[in-house]
């Protein structure tokens, strides 16, 4: 989220990261009053989390892309060039196991 969108919104929070292990597979989450999703891209496959129920904090569903089929209107978002894979990401340290968005960096 850009720098803007997050003093706009505060109670929105949004985090990225990358494999330490697989620099291929990326993740995206965030927190927000609609509570916690995130997404897990790999070369292979992809997987989501997502509250069941709108608005519940405690019970999430998790599920593999390649478990709910092809969607009838597929829907491609092109990546922002500050936020591709890896070069745009600051290295990766020892004592942090993914990289944050360069919007998250303290």
């Amino acid at each position: 989220m850009s720098i803007g969108l997050a003093q706009a919104f505060p109670e929105i929070r949004t985090y990225a990261g990358q494999g330490t292990n697989d620099p291929a597979t990326t993740v995206v989450f965030d927190v927000t009053p609609h509570g916690f999703h995130a997404q897990v891209l790999s070369p292979t496959d992809a997987w989501f989390i997502n509250p069941a129920a709108r608005g519940d904090d405690v019970v999430h569903e998790s599920f593999f892309r390649s478990d709910r089929g092809v969607p009838q209107n597929r829907f491609i978002e092109p990546v922002p060039a500050e936020l591709q894979f890896p070069s745009a990401w600051p290295q990766s340290r020892s004592d942090r196991p993914c990289r944050r968005s360069p919007h998250q960096e303290q």
